[in-house]
């Protein structure tokens, strides 16, 4: 695959998928912007992906449940690595485990924000900073969203959302040339 100067951005890059997802475009040539909510984090990953000899990186601190964060996270993209290509979109949470009447709703609804609605807000917030001249891509994790997962209700209920997201704006977004795709991990 050849990612040659192509700029993606990576949310939830700080650990895990994210994280080994930014070093396998990296490898492949990208310009990569990544976000986490931990500075911490995306230090150290920072620190990996510069070892890696091909284009430039960026980190960001983001919590991709605030509009002005997001906003910013693209904002340097695009001013220090240029037009976006392709997003994806890793951030994510369990939340609470354990059956649905012990949780704390709290923490629950916490999932909810960062693993749906931090996803869409993303989307939401990256539209306007991809290249209208060239197709678009943005592809997310769903993994948990296909069927019932007992004592992961908040995460399986946030995952089956973005799968549905995936499909509807899957369509929306063709008609604009940038093209969907969704990955069930495991």
């Amino acid at each position: 695959m050849n990612l040659n100067n192509k700029v993606i951005a990576i949310t939830g890059a700080g650990r895990g998928i994210g994280k080994t997802v930014a070093e396998f475009c990296k490898k492949q040539g990208a310009k990569v912007a990544i976000c986490a909510r931990s500075q911490t984090e995306l230090d150290q990953t920072l620190v990996e992906l510069e070892r890696i000899n091909s284009g430039p990186a960026i980190a960001v601190v983001c919590d991709v449940t605030s509009l002005d964060q997001t906003r910013n996270f693209f904002e340097q993209t695009q001013k220090r690595l240029g037009k976006l290509k392709g997003l994806i979109c890793a951030a994510g949470v369990y939340g609470p485990i354990g059956p649905f009447s012990d949780i704390d709703f709290q923490k629950w609804s916490q999932a909810i924000d960062i693993n749906l609605k931090g996803t869409a807000l993303s989307i939401h917030t990256a539209l306007s900073y991809f290249d209208a001249k060239e197709a678009g891509h943005i592809i997310l994790f769903s993994g948990g969203g296909q069927g019932a997962l007992e004592n992961f209700s908040s995460y399986a209920t946030s995952k089956g959302g973005v799968w549905r997201l995936t499909e509807t704006l899957g369509v929306e977004l063709s008609k604009r040339n940038i093209f969907l795709n969704s990955i069930a991990p495991g």
